[in-house]
């Protein structure tokens, strides 16, 4: 028979181990930008990152800032992309996008 105390240990087991299960599947967002965050300010040296699953196939994937693409790639399944990028003082976008999602977040540089 268990005790009280070793109830609650399988129990928080047990609960750990389904989250450890499913949690993966909760963390295949189609393309999602990490940095900046939205509505933060920054100095003018951006770090900007994002990444993108999309199911198997050729995927082509562009990233900016405001209106203007600083990059673009081709990838099969998955794509992280970081990098560091200069902007003028101000409110700015930075936006990712993807065949099977997009993602934008707006910042100020000061």
């Amino acid at each position: 028979m268990l005790t009280t105390g070793t109830r609650t240990l399988v129990g928080f087991l047990f609960a750990a181990l389904l989250t450890g299960i499913s949690a993966p599947s909760f963390a295949q967002v189609p393309t999602n930008i990490s940095y900046p965050i939205n509505g933060m300010s920054y100095n003018n040296y951006i770090k900007a990152k994002f990444d993108a699953n999309c199911a198997g196939g050729s995927w082509s994937a562009k990233w900016g800032f405001d209106s203007t693409t600083v990059g673009g790639g081709t990838f099969y399944d998955h794509i992280s992309v970081q990098f560091g990028h200069k902007l003028t003082t101000g409110w700015h976008v930075f936006w990712a996008t993807t065949p099977c999602g997009s993602d934008k977040v707006q910042f100020y540089v000061y």
